[in-house]
């Protein structure tokens, strides 16, 4: 994606419009939206700014390669030169969701089930009235 682009959204999804990011970035409208249409670029310092001020910030992550490596019987599998760093979310549970996450994980009739209505109530109901 090009950085007009990128702005361009990252903009939208904060809801902003030009005139407020630039006003928060302490440029001008016209200049964001040469930005945004690929006219001109901004430089660095500039394009982390305005991500700043749209609430997001900029960020050089390693690349992940991939290699193929032999496998058993004759096959090869593609295998990463190390593994991505994974978004850490927290999420608070209540005792009763907790419970009932741990009765799920224990039952697995409990797991077709729900697996069952997602694809096809119709049997998922059937399933339940059979056993």
């Amino acid at each position: 994606m090009e950085p007009g682009g990128l702005l361009e959204r990252v903009r939208a999804g904060a809801g902003l419009t030009q005139d407020e990011l630039a006003r928060r970035a302490g440029t001008s409208r016209p200049t964001l939206s040469a930005y945004e249409n690929g006219r001109k670029s901004p430089t660095v310092a500039t394009f982390a700014r305005l991500l700043s001020e749209a609430g997001y910030e900029l960020a050089a992550q390693p690349q992940v390669m991939l290699t193929r490596r032999p496998a058993a019987r004759g096959r090869s599998v593609w295998v990463p030169d190390h593994l991505p760093r994974l978004a850490t979310t927290t999420r608070t549970f209540s005792p009763a969701s907790t419970a009932t996450f741990r009765r799920a994980a224990l039952s697995p009739s409990l797991t077709g089930l729900v697996h069952g209505c997602q694809s096809a109530p119709e049997a998922a109901v059937g399933q339940a009235h059979a056993r």
